[in-house]
């Protein structure tokens, strides 16, 4: 097949999963009310708990000498929130004990019993019944030898089948020779359990807790399962330490097959004013790779106490193959350089500082020493905005100095740099238009140290004006389509601005890059990201934007932009060779497009060469998602060997879906594939299947680390039962990530 009928033969098969999939009900995952098999009781009636006995039968008789009542014949016994049926009954007045024979029925909070005979003392709420069926809360039910009441809120279960699964579809069951349910705690603890799903054992345990409502607990967590052909069986059993409200840890032993065992260690704080999370993975002497390896990340973020903040993170890893082996995703095991840092703010009306420190490790081995980026040690930073007034006049000053540092400091420069940059504008708007012309300053100085004995000068330094005039037109026209009113705007926008040139050859290049053109930048100040270098310029941007609004609910339908700038002179100021685009009278035509249709959303964007005729970036997503679980994405971009840095260009497509073929059925795939390389870079394919009772998730999956590696395929598994917790990998994060629009009910 020829890979350029590729994107054109996905456009149809997207559009031909449109068409199919309007006949699926979009009802995944919904469950009906949950009913219990023992009917709840009529509690209108229930008084406080000093109220007295109350009872209702068809005959009773009263002993005075043991101060006993006899009861038979649809027996109703209610005190407080307790309420005790049967066809016969005997009440002890002094020790407030009721024993009861016969279709016994008792409700005791969110509690329900049915037994064939059993006794309660009322007053401390306990007792024993027999040959008992229970019901716990909405969904939680089974049944058991006896049932032993040790206060209101603790029941020790003989000989015990529980389950959460909806009365009549029991796919799961829990049996356990003994159970206790602490509803205080929140949780119960089985021993010598057996696990049973769809009536085959599935795990057996000498003990087990699990979570009986929504609060956490210490213990085992159920563990991860998957497969791939090069890590073979990866097995993780996670042990759950809830140390306290406020702060909790993880610690799980994990078996890979044909790697050995790794350890993998969570610690997790959450303060008023902070959160924090530390985790450190290891695998001693890794089987396949022959050395230790390790994973070693810290997270700190405070919220704003008052006027100021704090953030730090830490991210290492053992060597440059680790993402490649236990990376998720393809954005994860791309990464060629992890970066750590402290940054530290403080603002106050709209005065603004910071403080920031940053380093990196250089993931990819590839990357020479020399090109490897620079360490931060450290930056400051002072930020003044003329608070908002009345006043059309603004004003403001940024100035920061930052310390560089490099590994290969004999090879490259380092030293300090200020940067300092004051600017005033003046802005006239009115309801149709607006001006806003702007004039700034800039100056930057070095101190510098160079490797060997160059003759470069140590302290050079720079002083550049900017000004910068900024105008626009609001054009509006009432339409009508049908019977939706619609108002569709014309937006046309001129931009003048005006950098003199200064030689800045002789200056190091820290931390600026060339910006990439979009619409958007037509109208920065600057074309490059960073302030080691400031672009001469003198030229004007006229771009266009027209947007479709819907007047009944505000919703942008459409929003249309088309632009270009047209230079004065040519751009002198460069980072390496100049490029075609520096020496013309016009830049490329740039454009972009959002256009929404119902559940349709479509954007585009186009950056079109004039002279040589082709285009220099183009990218294309459809998006169609009716619902939370329906979504069918297509993607394709196209960058050319300019932006990449390559001899060829990067052309590559997209496809992922996500939709229920049932009510209880969901499928997913994707297909990421390199149009330049006639190469998959990934693809898979997956099921759901979701009840009230348990959920299965499976995805097989293949990818590739570099177009010359060998594809690696995996097998992930998610079983998921409700109210126990999940038997697989967390399959969860993987999907949401690769497929957008994709989320799961927690």
């Amino acid at each position: 097949m020829n890979a350029t009928h590729l994107p054109r033969l996905a456009l149809i098969a997207a559009a031909a999963l449109l068409l199919a999939a309007r006949s699926v009900a979009a009802d995944f995952g919904v469950c009906p009310a949950p009913t219990s098999l023992i009917p709840d009781f009529d509690s209108s009636q229930r008084r406080a708990e000093n109220a007295p006995v109350q009872t209702d039968a068809d005959t009773g008789h009263y002993d005075r000498t043991t101060q006993t009542f006899t009861f038979t014949g649809d027996v109703v016994l209610e005190r407080a929130d307790q309420l005790l049926e049967a066809d016969w009954l005997r009440y002890h007045q002094p020790s407030n004990r009721a024993d009861a024979e016969g279709n016994v029925r008792l409700s005791q909070d969110d509690l329900r019993l049915r037994a064939s005979d059993g006794y309660l003392y009322l007053d401390e709420s306990r007792g024993q019944l027999n040959n008992v069926e229970f019901s716990l809360g909405p969904t939680a039910h089974g049944s058991a030898s006896r049932i032993r009441l040790r206060d209101e809120s603790l029941s020790e279960l003989d000989q015990v089948r529980y389950t959460v699964c909806p009365p009549g579809d029991e796919d799961w069951w829990l049996s356990s020779r003994e159970l206790e349910l602490d509803r205080a705690a929140g949780f119960g603890t089985a021993r010598n359990a057996t696990l049973r799903f769809m009536g085959v054992p599935l795990l057996y345990t000498p003990y087990i807790t699990f979570p009986i409502d929504d609060r956490r607990k210490t213990g085992v967590l159920p563990p991860r399962l998957s497969y791939s052909d090069g890590d073979g069986l990866d097995l993780a059993v996670p042990y759950y330490l809830n140390l306290a409200p406020n702060y909790d840890a993880t610690l799980t032993p994990r078996l890979i097959t044909r790697r050995g065992l790794m350890l993998e260690t969570e610690a997790r704080m959450l303060q008023p004013g902070f959160a924090t999370e530390l985790r450190v993975d290891h695998l001693p002497d890794d089987d396949r790779y022959g050395d230790d390896r390790w994973q070693a990340t810290f997270d700190f973020r405070s919220r704003w106490r008052g006027n100021s903040f704090l953030r730090a993170s830490y991210n290492r890893i053992s060597d440059g193959e680790y993402l490649d082996d236990f990376g998720d995703d393809l954005t994860t095991i791309s990464e060629q350089h992890l970066s750590s840092e402290v940054v530290a703010g403080y603002r106050s009306g709209g005065l603004r500082l910071q403080a920031l420190a940053q380093s990196w490790q250089t993931v990819d081995p590839d990357i020479a020493p020399a090109s490897r980026p620079y360490r931060i040690l450290p930056q400051l930073t002072i930020d003044y905005q003329k608070p908002v007034s009345d006043s059309d006049l603004s004003y403001g000053f940024t100035a920061d100095a930052a310390r560089f540092a490099h590994p290969s400091d004999d090879v490259r420069v380092t030293g300090l740099r200020s940067d300092m940059l004051a600017r005033t504008s003046l802005r006239h708007e009115r309801q149709a238009y607006f001006l806003i012309p702007s004039a700034a300053v800039r100056h930057t100085r070095y101190s510098l140290d160079y490797p060997g004995n160059s003759t470069a000068p140590e302290s050079p330094s720079r002083t550049i004006p900017l000004f910068s005039l900024d105008s626009g037109i609001f054009l509006e026209r009432d339409l009508r389509f049908g019977r939706r009113n619609l108002l569709q705007t014309l937006e046309p926008r001129l931009f003048y601005l005006y950098v003199p040139y200064r030689d800045q050859s002789d200056l190091p290049l820290f931390d600026t890059s060339r910006a990439e053109l979009t619409l958007a930048q037509l109208f920065e100040h600057n074309r490059f990201t960073g302030p080691d270098r400031i672009g001469d310029a003198n030229y004007a941007a006229l771009a266009v934007t027209t947007r479709l609004l819907d007047t009944g609910s505000g919703r942008e339908l459409l929003r249309a932009g088309i632009g270009r700038a047209y230079y004065f002179d040519e751009r002198r100021v460069t980072i390496g060779r100049p490029r075609p685009e520096d020496l013309r009278s016009q830049s490329d035509l740039l454009a972009d497009l959002r256009a929404t249709v119902g559940d349709v959303v479509l954007n585009a964007d186009l950056r079109y060469d004039t002279e040589e005729k082709e285009a220099v970036r183009r990218g294309l997503r459809l998006s169609y998602q009716p619902g939370p679980w329906q979504s069918i994405n297509l993607g394709y971009s196209y960058r050319s060997p300019l932006l990449v840095g390559e001899t060829q260009a990067l052309e590559q497509i997209e496809l992922s879906a996500v939709w229920p073929i049932s009510n209880r059925w969901l499928t997913l795939a994707g297909w990421h594939y390199s149009l330049r390389d006639s190469l998959t870079l990934e693809r898979f394919a997956g099921l759901a299947y979701s009840s009230c009772c348990w959920t299965l998730r499976t995805v097989v999956r293949e990818r590739v680390t570099s177009t010359s590696a060998e594809p690696r395929l995996s097998f992930m598994l998610q079983l998921e039962l409700t109210g126990l917790g999940g038997l697989g990998k967390r399959l969860d994060a993987f999907i949401e990530e690769v497929i957008s629009g994709y989320r799961f009910e927690r």
